[in-house]
């Protein structure tokens, strides 16, 4: 079976790193899998790293038009079996590639993020007659887009957690956090990777920080959070220094590889305000690094208090702070967590769990 996946993101981020662990995956079950992402991108360099097999053009980030007719040739060209989308963004080119360009190639898509917003042409291209599978990241993804699903379409909505190849737990050439950022080897490392996106709620990570520190004067910790900066930078800057919280924070921006420097935290924090069901969770659980979060999107279906994880409201950094300060206190809750975060990790996460339900999914969308 030969699948083209389509990612057409110029950047780095959560979807790009399962768009590629999917491939990855596939290869297990005797599938060929394609990549068609953007010229010079980070899905680019990842695959040439890795020698993933990939088509890369210039065409699938302009207008909707143009963005069709490139689907077309290339899957003209490659002649898959199926199409695994990887964005929503290439809904409305998809009709297009159907209803002008006559395209019939099915077509499996992928949804990550929980659907807010109900727009007129929703309905339509969601029910897509080539659309014959929906992948779905975790139950609470599925509750969102099933709505939009006519009832024949509904039963093609899997929920299909996400397989994560275990990261390296010792990884080779990874920078010394401590090292670089002149972080004392006595202090506790609270760590955050994530991008500047509002989703990720970085306000709440920030004032987590200041609640520890002024408010509970727990003053041997430190803060580290690595990831891109966006136009939401400058107020989280400008919070930290509001707070006077800079000693305990460290805002190291974007680096190689992050999740290679996860093994060096203490403990993760993550303060997203919207999830689908984040790869970060299945790193930490597989690392054996207890994880503090709040309950969004699909969290709480894998992380719960005090089995896998200590889990509390959106925006509740009293909660955020406390939290942390017991896995400190605890340490026969922290073994706790981290043994069944591994366990769950080997039980829902492993590549071959996801590889086998994706496949069946696969086939069901071929008949």
């Amino acid at each position: 079976m030969k699948i083209l996946h389509i990612n057409s993101q110029p950047k780095w981020g959560g979807g790009e790193q399962q768009t590629c662990d999917i491939m990855e995956a596939m290869t297990q079950v005797d599938t060929e899998n394609i990549l068609l992402c953007t010229e010079g991108s980070k899905l680019e360099e990842y695959c040439k790293q890795r020698n993933i097999q990939n088509i890369t053009s210039t065409k699938i980030k302009k207008d909707k038009f143009k963005v069709a007719k490139e689907i077309v040739n290339i899957t003209n060209q490659v002649e898959p079996d199926i199409i695994h989308i990887h964005e929503k963004r290439f809904l409305n080119p998809l009709l297009i590639a159907k209803y002008i360009y006559g395209m019939t190639t099915k077509v499996v898509y992928s949804q990550k993020t929980l659907i807010s917003k109900k727009k007129p042409l929703s309905f339509i291209k969601y029910n897509n007659p080539n659309i014959k599978g929906y992948m779905c990241v975790s139950n609470a993804v599925k509750k969102t887009l099933d709505p939009f699903l006519f009832e024949k379409n509904k039963e093609k909505s899997k929920v299909i957690y996400d397989g994560k190849k275990p990261p390296n737990d010792s990884p080779i050439n990874a920078v010394d956090l401590r090292k670089k950022f002149k972080i004392p080897q006595d202090k506790y490392l609270v760590g955050n990777i994530s991008n500047h996106n509002r989703s990720k709620d970085l306000h709440t990570f920030i004032k987590t920080i200041h609640h520890t520190v002024n408010v509970l004067k727990k003053t041997d910790l430190h803060f580290i959070q690595i990831g891109s900066p966006t136009s939401s930078t400058p107020k989280l800057q400008k919070l930290i220094k509001q707070y006077g919280i800079e000693d305990y924070i460290t805002m190291a921006g974007f680096m190689n590889e992050a999740y290679n420097l996860t093994p060096q935290f203490d403990c993760y924090l993550m303060t997203s305000c919207r999830e689908g069901l984040p790869h970060t969770i299945m790193e930490v659980f597989y690392l054996g690094i207890p994880v503090v979060t709040t309950n969004a999107g699909g969290i709480p279906e894998v992380v719960k208090q005090d089995e896998t994880g200590l889990i509390c409201q959106i925006g509740d950094f009293k909660s955020l702070a406390n939290n942390i300060i017991r896995l400190r206190q605890e340490p026969q809750l922290r073994e706790t967590i981290i043994q069944n975060g591994k366990q769950s990790f080997n039980d829902n996460f492993l590549p071959s769990v996801m590889a086998n339900k994706l496949l069946k999914l696969y086939k069901e969308a071929m008949m």
